[in-house]
């Protein structure tokens, strides 16, 4: 219980630490974007001072900034199974040897499952999921209704970094694969979505850098070639009925 004790303080100064150093972002212009490095954007992001040395060290990818919350009203916690902080609407949920992290209001954040797994949802109704019988899985949304998924599989990586950007890293939209290992998906920018190994396989990158931009790997589209050139913005009637279908994978 002290080992454990000791590992939620930790996680709980990192936690709080990386929410507010990311505070003086929300509302930004613009940010830049690194695909080859997702979570070492996230990780400059969020230490960086000011809008200027989050550019210098995320990339040259012009994207709009994510909106973050401007209080700390909604915060929550958990890791290995133990709540160690819930104010608000935020909620986090571990299992043994996982670590959960949200911050903003209607933010979840959900590791589960598996082991050594780490979700972090930043903005409100952000979503973070890992695990789901694998191990070794890392999702971050970053930004207001940013979405993040590490999971079917061990290894994989997902960031989300921007409002409604959505990254789904491993086997999310073929049922019964728990094997889709090793796959990376970094989504930086307003409407931004990537996917990897979304057929169930192992060891893809997807990239999407930019407002509005896409990436799928291996090639192709998760949603058939029905839905293959649907507005994204929901400007049109379609759009609606895009967004409904992807949200639904949360469900």
């Amino acid at each position: 219980m002290k080992r454990v004790s000791g590992l939620g303080m930790l996680a709980l100064g990192l936690g709080v630490g990386a929410a507010l150093a990311a505070t003086p972002m929300a509302g930004a212009g613009t940010l830049s974007a690194d695909g080859g490095a997702g979570a070492l954007g996230v990780a400059g992001a969020l230490a960086a001072a000011d809008l200027g040395d989050a550019v210098a060290t995320v990339g040259t990818a012009a994207a709009t900034a994510p909106t973050l919350p401007d209080d700390f009203g909604n915060i929550a916690l958990s890791i290995s199974g133990f709540d160690l902080l819930s104010l608000g609407n935020a909620s986090a949920s571990s299992s043994f040897c996982n670590v959960a992290f949200a911050y903003g209001e209607f933010a979840n954040a959900n590791a589960m499952s598996g082991f050594f797994n780490y979700a972090s949802a930043q903005g409100d109704h952000s979503n973070a999921v890992v695990g789901d019988t694998g191990s070794f899985n890392y999702a971050s949304a970053l930004g207001d209704h940013a979405s993040a998924s590490a999971a079917w599989g061990n290894g994989n990586v997902a960031t989300a970094t921007g409002d409604y950007a959505v990254a789904h890293a491993g086997a999310s939209v073929v049922p019964g694969v728990y094997d889709s290992h090793f796959n990376t998906a970094t989504a930086e920018g307003l409407h931004a979505i990537a996917y990897a190994g979304w057929d169930g396989s192992s060891s893809n990158v997807a990239s999407a850098l930019g407002d509005n931009i896409q990436d799928y790997a291996p090639d192709g589209t998760p949603f058939g070639s029905a839905d293959a050139g649907l507005d994204l913005l929901g400007d049109s009637g379609s759009g609606g009925d895009f967004w409904t279908d992807l949200w639904g994978l949360f469900n």
